[in-house]
């Protein structure tokens, strides 16, 4: 009488037996892949007896081995008995495109452990974005990236977080191409930004696009003593967070973050460990570009501290609000460029729409004062890209055509 049962389960996995013929069961994957079934069996011609069920099963763990590692060929000739698969005919597995989440996941290990918490924050968010709207299921066609940039578009309103992310989705596709995980002939997240790409910040003023435009140093002085001159009550923290900002080069973010344990009073060392994101409280342990940053002070830099130290010292922070608690970026801006709450607010702007600074620029560009200061004082390039925690090549690409005489030094 003939049976159809498996072998014993656990001990010859893998095994279908059949009357007197041993049959091959294949991985659920290996099925899936070959043959589009969760379940499929291959006759091996192969009698059954302990020899060849054990034969049998071991193809079976080769299989799965194989597959598990990468190793599987794609055919199933390479496994089977000789003379035994005349009448088998494989389907060449078909190939599936990626998902935008294996996509993903493949630009989020070619970063490795390069990114500063900040940042991979950033990345963190705009995967939660994909995944609010739908899209980590979608898998990779010619008109992927207009079907994601609708996504988001419907669901989100800034744009600049927009157009980072579909910049990122472009970079994971390139690295799908390369490591042949996609056949596109086209990165399909080409060019998906620039219509969206918002303009460049204005010259409130001019109307004019701001970008590494920075003040001469009698205006950035003009401007020091405007916000110390502002109506105020308690400690003017807007006058010293400028002006420290104007001495050091730094970037707001820093400043904020700035706790009074990282001034060195005997050396005059300023030791940049923290950084305040654009929206929240949390402060990050890294910086933009760099773990930390030291910064050796000027004399008058350190008699600014030491004058702002003696007025308050109640706060960890070196540049509090008036409660004691983290100062805001919004705060800043609306001192230096607002004109909507009174004679306190818009410093810079009535400075430059009175005629009294040459030109107006953003709160951020005291840093390229800074380093425009420092290059015209003719100190060295690189020694001012460890001053502002910057790259050397980016400081020459930035600065070097003010320098016309400057030869780059050897890496």
């Amino acid at each position: 009488m003939n049976s159809n049962k498996k072998a014993p389960k656990g001990k010859y996995p893998g095994v279908w037996q059949r009357g007197n013929v041993l049959w091959l069961v294949l991985p659920t994957d290996v099925a899936q892949a070959l043959f589009e079934k969760r379940e499929k069996k291959i006759s091996t011609k192969l009698p059954n007896t302990p020899e060849n069920i054990a034969k049998v099963s071991s193809i079976y763990h080769r299989l799965v081995t194989d597959w598990v590692n990468g190793n599987f060929s794609g055919d199933l000739y390479d496994y089977l008995p000789r003379g035994t698969t005349s009448h088998l005919k494989v389907v060449p597995p078909p190939f599936v495109e990626p998902t935008i989440q294996e996509i993903w996941g493949l630009l989020m290990e070619s970063k490795g452990n390069t990114l500063k918490e900040n940042t991979l924050a950033d990345y963190k968010g705009r995967h939660k974005m994909l995944e609010k709207v739908g899209a980590l299921e979608l898998r990779l066609t010619t008109d992927i990236g207009l079907t994601v940039k609708r996504l988001l578009l419907r669901q989100y309103k800034p744009q600049r977080a927009i157009v980072w992310l579909l910049r990122r989705l472009f970079d994971a596709v390139n690295l799908a191409m390369h490591y042949e995980k996609s056949r596109l002939a086209k990165n399909p997240f080409w060019n998906t930004w620039e219509s969206i790409k918002p303009e460049k910040r204005k010259n409130l003023v001019t109307g004019d696009i701001d970008s590494m435009v920075s003040l001469s140093w009698e205006d950035a002085v003009k401007v020091m003593a405007a916000y110390y001159n502002r109506p105020h009550y308690g400690v003017n923290y807007q006058y010293y967070i400028i002006s420290f900002k104007f001495l050091t080069g730094c970037r707001s973010s820093e400043a904020l973050a700035l706790h009074w344990t990282e001034v060195d009073w005997e050396n005059r060392i300023i030791e940049f460990k923290w950084s305040k994101p654009l929206r929240g409280t949390v402060l990050q342990p890294t910086l933009k570009t760099q773990d930390y940053r030291k910064f050796k002070a000027s004399t008058r830099l350190m008699d600014l501290l030491h004058e702002l130290r003696q007025q308050d010292g109640s706060s960890d922070l070196v540049f509090p609000t008036k409660k004691g608690k983290l100062m805001t970026n919004e705060a800043l801006r609306q001192c230096w460029s607002s004109t909507d709450k009174g004679d306190s607010y818009g410093i810079v702007t009535r400075l430059a729409v009175s005629g009294e600074i040459a030109e107006y620029i953003p709160c951020y560009n005291t840093r390229h004062t800074f380093i425009n200061h420092l290059i015209d004082n003719d100190v060295s390039l690189d020694v001012i890209a460890k001053m502002v925690g910057n790259s050397a090549q980016t400081i020459i690409a930035a600065y070097a055509e003010k320098k016309k005489d400057y030869k780059p030094f050897q890496f």
